[in-house]
């Protein structure tokens, strides 16, 4: 199984934060809609990949519910953090898993 976790939106060392430093996660960063490493992105020796992760001005799109105090309906709205690249790993890893059932987060 793979366990994929957010690197963190300190723009610090993700050797400094859980889960991110965590053994056998895969610590994933974000990055900028031109690919560049989001500024507010955790970084280091612990960050094995990055994704998009989506800035200020462009964020990565995400199903929310539309309801201010209780649920009404289904929406839309786009937020910026490594929270918004880590799904992208997961889906990836996913997707491997089915065309290679015995492979594993190791190779």
């Amino acid at each position: 199984m793979a366990v994929v976790v957010s690197a963190g939106n300190a723009g610090a060392d993700a050797a400094d934060y859980t889960p991110a430093s965590c053994a056998g996660v895969l610590t994933v960063a974000a990055s900028t809609r031109t690919g560049e490493p989001a500024a507010y992105s955790n970084r280091g020796t612990d960050v094995e990949l990055a994704a998009p992760g989506g800035d200020h001005e462009h964020g990565v799109l995400s199903t929310v519910d539309t309801g201010a105090t209780v649920a009404e309906g289904d929406g839309y709205a786009a937020y910026a953090g490594t929270s918004m690249a880590a799904p992208h790993v997961a889906a990836a890893a996913a997707l491997l898993l089915d065309a290679a059932p015995t492979s594993s987060p190791a190779s």
